[in-house]
C-alpha cells in the first residue's frame, strides 16, 4: 500500500509545487481571502497560544498601554492570534517561526482592509506586548519583513515567465537573506525552505525513468521523513480538512442530514472543531444570503432604464454602503469584478 502523502504522478507534484511561487507569504494586494480554505482549517486547528514564552516570563511582560487599532476584519473575529514574541533572558527580542506566523496572522486579512492597517494593527501589537527596547526589535524586524514582502511581490510578478523552479526558489532564498539577514531568514524560513526542496526532489525522482516504481517509492518516502516536524503536523492537518471535505460533500450529495454531518465532523476532529465548523456553516450561509440579496438590488438597478452611467454607479455604490461594511465591501467589490 502506497504510503498516504508520498507524490508521484507528476501532475499531482505540479499541483504541490504550485506555491513555490514560491510561497511568496501573502496575497496579491486587492485579492480576497477565501472563506473555505483559512477559515476552515482554523476552525479544524487547535489554536496556538496567543503570546511566547522565553526564560520563564512571557514576552508580553511590562506591557504598556497603546492606543487601540481598529476592530479585526471580519475573517480574523474569534480567533486567536497565531505565533508569538519572544525575547531572551536579557530582554532582547529574538526572531522566532513564531514571530513569523504572528506578522502572517495579521496578514491574511489582505484584501479586506488597506495594508496600512494591517500594519498598524501589528504595531500596536507588539507594542502591546513588549517592553519598549524589544518593541523596536521587533519593529525593525518588521520593517524588514515588509521590505522583503515587497521584494518578493515583484519578483514574482517578474518572473511569471521563468519555469525553473530551482531558479525561482533560490532566487526567493536570495531576497530573504537580503532583506532580513541570515539568522532571521533562516528563523522565518528554514523549515518551509527544506520543504520545498524535498519537494523539487520529489519532481526530479518523479521524472527519471532510470528508477524501478519501488526504488521511487523508497526514496519519495525518505524525503518524506526527513521533513522538520513542523511541516509534518502542517501537512498532516491539511489532509484532515482536505478529507473532510471530500467526505461532507459525498455525505451531503447522498442526501445526508445536518445530525449526520455534525457526527461525520465530531468522529474527524472532535466535539469543538464540530462547533466550530457548524458556525463557520452559518456564516458561511449569511453571507451567501445577503450576497445573492445584493446582486438581487444591483441587477434591478443595472436593468433601471432611468439611470445613466453616472447615476447607475452612484446607486449601486449607495446600495453597497448601505449593506456591508467598509471590509465586507472590499469583498463585495472584489466579487462583482470577478462576476464580469
Amino acid at each position: 500500500m502506497r504510503r498516504r502523502g508520498t507524490f508521484v504522478g507528476l501532475a499531482s507534484l505540479a499541483a504541490a509545487l504550485g506555491a513555490i511561487a514560491l510561497r511568496v507569504p501573502f496575497r496579491p494586494i486587492g485579492a480576497v481571502p477565501t472563506e473555505s480554505g483559512r477559515a476552515e482549517r482554523a476552525a479544524v486547528a487547535h489554536a496556538r497560544p496567543g503570546g511566547a514564552l522565553a526564560a520563564g516570563r512571557p514576552a508580553g511582560a511590562g506591557e504598556r498601554g497603546t492606543e487601540a487599532p481598529p476592530a479585526r476584519p471580519a475573517s480574523l473575529r474569534g480567533t486567536s492570534v497565531d505565533g508569538g514574541l519572544v525575547v531572551d533572558a536579557a530582554g532582547h527580542f529574538v526572531p522566532t517561526p513564531d514571530a513569523r506566523r504572528f506578522f502572517d496572522y495579521f496578514f491574511a486579512a489582505s484584501g479586506e482592509e488597506p495594508e496600512a492597517t494591517i500594519v498598524a494593527r501589528i504595531r500596536a501589537e507588539i507594542d502591546r506586548r513588549l517592553a519598549p527596547d524589544a518593541a523596536r526589535e521587533a519593529q525593525r524586524l518588521l520593517d524588514r519583513y515588509l521590505d522583503y514582502r515587497a521584494r518578493a511581490r515583484a519578483y514574482a510578478e517578474a518572473a511569471g515567465a521563468i519555469d525553473d523552479l530551482e531558479t525561482r526558489l533560490a532566487a526567493i532564498e536570495a531576497i530573504r537573506v537580503e532583506a532580513l539577514g541570515g539568522a532571521a531568514a533562516s528563523a522565518f524560513f528554514a523549515e518551509e525552505e527544506a520543504a520545498d526542496r524535498a519537494a523539487l526532489e520529489r519532481l526530479r525522482l518523479a521524472s527519471r525513468d532510470d528508477l524501478t516504481e519501488g526504488e521511487r517509492e523508497r526514496r519519495m518516502a525518505a524525503l518524506e521523513e526527513a521533513l522538520p516536524a513542523a511541516e509534518l503536523v502542517q501537512r498532516r492537518g491539511a489532509e484532515i480538512a482536505l478529507d473532510l471535505r471530500r467526505d461532507e460533500a459525498a455525505l451531503l450529495a447522498a442526501g445526508g442530514s445536518a445530525d449526520q454531518l455534525r457526527t461525520l465532523r465530531e468522529r474527524t476532529v472532535g466535539p469543538e472543531a464540530a462547533a466550530r465548523l457548524a458556525v463557520l456553516d452559518r456564516q458561511r450561509a449569511e453571507w451567501r444570503q445577503r450576497v445573492d440579496s445584493y446582486r438581487a438590488a444591483r441587477a434591478a438597478i443595472e436593468g433601471d432604464a432611468s439611470f445613466d452611467a453616472a447615476a447607475r454607479a452612484r446607486a449601486i455604490d449607495q446600495l453597497r454602503a448601505d449593506r456591508f461594511s467598509a471590509t465586507e465591501r472590499l469583498r463585495v467589490a472584489a466579487l462583482d469584478r470577478d462576476a464580469r
